[in-house]
């Protein structure tokens, strides 16, 4: 249970951050237009900034294949 709190705690922390500074994380080296935000050393998520909100498409866990980011945000 501490492990799912903690997560969800770093979640909303970066979320916060994002929409405060939609910019603040760096753009995707795997897709265009997107940015990633690293949660921990084992997951990350890709988000899009669009005119007025910012789109989560994927949480990612780091140990898998680039490949399956695009697969997952199709």
């Amino acid at each position: 249970m501490k492990t799912k709190n903690d997560f969800i705690d770093r979640l909303d922390k970066k979320f916060i951050q994002i929409s405060s500074q939609p910019k603040s994380c760096p753009q995707s080296l795997e897709i265009k237009g997107l940015r990633k935000s690293v949660l921990d050393k084992r997951t990350s998520f890709f988000y899009r900034i669009n005119s007025n909100s910012i789109e989560v498409l994927t949480i990612f866990d780091n140990s898998q294949s680039p490949e399956n980011i695009q697969q997952s945000v199709k």
